[in-house]
């Protein structure tokens, strides 16, 4: 029976089955939804729309909307916590990390409570990680791996919210809900076109230089470069040859170009990418190129302005 009002009751009235049942019933309290369903069941009471329920074991409010029981949305409150191996959260709502110390376990949880954890106030490219884990108040991350967010990272042309996971609790650990991550994290413009003269990888001419980023460590990246054209020598067997290069150490070769043994230019548009897990630290990742025999040159554009072949660049982003 619903609720259809209130009644003043005075002293000395009768109370009727009929006005405790429509008259001032408060929110029924449970330890949990098995409980609720067994007290009314065992009553035989049939739900009527717009009944409230307050649930203990998760602290919950829900009300009931005429076909279930849902749970009222608590406001969403704001609170700052510094980064430490385990991090105490007092409810719901998001907490803003702040400092860099990577974050393992999350105390303070209770079956169902929802947290987002954001990024705040770091510097830019660097990182506060949070350690994937399935032990008890762990953070088991969608991915299955520890994640880096970030407040801000190089590619953004404006400071804008810091990156957040949202976790949900399962009474033993932590559980990845979702995300919202930034895909790229440092987009730069090629060097001006030039001559390729180094002969060698230790000397070699640098095309392209991305900004520094601090690195998880766990997350997959993708460094994708583009140059409108390099081409070779003049002379025959004229070869250049790419790394791609973490600070000033040559990681790997990524691409060659030879002109075969015909004395003339070979040249053609460079496009590459490259799959890593860069190890955790602060990298600054970038193409070089030399030559063997004759010296080469590179265009980062073709026409007369960049935007008539689009400007050369160098991309790093996250392959997740």
């Amino acid at each position: 029976m619903a609720i259809t009002g209130v009644k003043n009751f005075q002293a000395g009235a009768i109370l009727t089955a009929a006005d405790l049942n429509t008259y001032n019933r408060g929110v029924f309290v449970f330890a949990d939804a098995a409980a609720r369903t067994s007290a009314f069941s065992a009553a035989s009471i049939t739900l009527a729309e717009g009944w409230f329920s307050y649930l203990t074991g998760t602290n919950s409010t829900e009300y009931y909307d005429g076909a279930a029981w849902v749970a009222v949305a608590a406001a969403n409150v704001i609170s700052t916590v510094a980064s430490a191996s385990s991090i105490a959260v007092t409810g719901p709502g998001t907490y803003l990390l702040t400092g860099t110390t990577t974050v393992a376990t999350i105390t303070g949880g209770v079956t169902g409570m929802t947290i987002t954890l954001q990024a705040s106030a770091q510097a830019s490219g660097t990182p506060v990680v949070l350690t994937y884990g399935a032990g008890a108040n762990a953070i088991k991350l969608a991915s299955g791996r520890s994640l880096g967010i970030y407040a801000q990272v190089p590619a953004d042309t404006a400071a804008g919210a810091g990156e957040s996971v949202t976790l949900r609790y399962d009474g033993t650990a932590w559980v990845e809900i979702a995300r919202d991550l930034r895909k790229v994290l440092t987009f730069n413009n090629a060097e001006a076109s030039g001559t390729i003269s180094a002969t060698s990888a230790a000397t070699a001419n640098t095309l392209a230089t991305a900004s520094s980023i601090t690195f998880d460590g766990a997350t997959p990246m993708v460094i994708s470069f583009y140059l409108y054209q390099w081409a070779t020598g003049g002379t025959a067997s004229s070869t250049l040859f790419a790394n791609l290069y973490d600070g000033a150490t040559a990681a790997q070769r990524v691409a060659n170009l030879n002109n075969g043994t015909t004395a003339y230019q070979q040249g053609t548009t460079l496009m590459l990418q490259v799959r890593l897990t860069p190890s955790a630290a602060a990298r600054a990742y970038g193409i070089r190129a030399f030559r063997v025999t004759s010296n080469g040159e590179w265009n980062t554009s073709g026409g007369s302005t960049s935007a008539d072949s689009g400007q050369g660049f160098i991309r790093i982003e996250r392959d997740i």
